[in-house]
């Protein structure tokens, strides 16, 4: 399990109109690559609030074809499209 921090900036900011929920699959940026994933909240939140730190955990849907995508300290970007909606970084492998 990949065990990151995300920030959701909300539509002042370029962000989301709406706030995403627990269980949400933006594409998160590889590289040159992007792939699809799932961001579930470890704190039990139903909805990520914009503008603040969300522990999450974070599951990438076709993993076997980016086997080593993650290290800890690694920046994150997640996108709708071509819109930015979100960053963090990796905190935690297990």
């Amino acid at each position: 399990m990949v065990i990151a921090r995300v920030t959701f900036p909300g539509p002042d900011q370029g962000g989301r109109q709406t706030p995403p929920c627990s269980g949400y699959h933006p594409q998160v940026a590889l590289g040159n690559e992007y792939t699809s994933c799932v961001l579930d909240s470890l704190d039990g939140e139903a909805v990520f609030a914009f503008g603040r730190a969300h522990r999450v955990s974070l599951r990438l849907l076709f993993r076997e074809r980016h086997p080593d995508a993650f290290v800890v300290g690694r920046s994150l970007r997640f996108y709708e499209g071509s819109h930015l909606v979100g960053s963090g970084v990796v905190l935690e492998i297990t």
